[in-house]
């Protein structure tokens, strides 16, 4: 046994992983200009980080965010938030919600601006899954600063990573949503999930009802303010797996369905709710 570190793998609990991953960073860090030994560039990572953080703080009730259910993992071009508790693919889903509003704006703004010599635009990517995850960490014995690695592993942060990566290839789609997230929000939203309409769909005997049930996925799809972007193969994964995209166009404060999906999955809690619009419309 070692008398330097502890070490260890703790059990599994249900969790969501939202990761976010910057565009074209290599390019853009090499063409920015370097001032008082700072790389200009930096200051829009900082930015963007801080815009991360806001956004994931502004997701959960104000109640929560003294000891946030969540953890933070960085890395030079982006980062992994996963949420616990009891309604983490809630908090997860509206992050995502806001880190899509957020840093739309924040990238546009640096693209902006002049002596970017060239550089590519910048831009974005989010990808959402829930599971379960194992912490696993080893850290120096008698200090709870010092020196250590703290990660936690799962299915649904590798799905997340995966599907950040489809952001690249569609259209309009810098948010995507997975399968298990969006069958959690969609059952607190509405009471049923796109597999319970599927397996309807499969059992109805002619077209009047299989149409109808159409009709009750597009009117879900549109309480979720998502589109359906169809089934993909995910590396890891045996079966495609279906894929949501946040419709930008809808999630704008004022438009009805938009502000049903705020309200609920903040639990009518109308001082936080109050937060998220101002963080959606500053």
């Amino acid at each position: 046994m070692s008398t330097l570190t502890i070490r260890r793998t703790e059990p599994l609990v249900e969790a969501t992983a939202v990761l976010v991953d910057l565009r074209n960073f290599t390019p853009n860090l090499n063409a920015a200009p370097i001032q008082h030994q700072i790389n200009g560039f930096c200051h829009f990572l900082a930015d963007m980080y801080g815009d991360c953080v806001e956004a994931v703080l502004t997701s959960l009730p104000a109640a929560q965010r003294g000891q946030p259910p969540v953890y933070v993992n960085g890395s030079g071009d982006g980062g992994l938030f996963v949420f616990f508790g009891k309604r983490h693919f809630a908090f997860g889903f509206l992050a995502g919600v806001l880190l899509d509003a957020r840093l739309s704006q924040t990238c546009v703004e640096y693209n902006a601006r002049p002596k970017r010599r060239g550089a590519p635009d910048t831009g974005f990517g989010v990808g959402i899954e829930s599971g379960f995850v194992n912490r696993v960490f080893a850290r120096e014995k008698g200090s709870e600063h010092g020196l250590g690695i703290d990660a936690f592993i799962g299915h649904c942060v590798n799905i997340a990573a995966r599907v950040e990566t489809i952001t690249k290839t569609l259209y309009a789609a810098n948010t995507i949503v997975a399968d298990t997230t969006v069958e959690l929000v969609a059952r607190e939203i509405a009471g049923t999930t796109f597999e319970e309409l599927r397996r309807r769909e499969r059992r109805s005997r002619c077209d009047a009802r299989r149409l109808a049930v159409h009709r009750e996925m597009a009117d879900l799809n549109q309480k979720l303010c998502l589109s359906y972007v169809n089934r993909h193969i995910l590396k890891g994964v045996k079966e495609p797996m279906p894929l949501y995209r946040l419709a930008r166009s809808a999630v704008k404060p004022g438009l009805p369905r938009f502000d049903e999906l705020l309200r609920v999955l903040v639990r009518d809690d109308r001082s936080h709710l109050a937060e998220v619009r101002r963080f959606l419309t500053g």
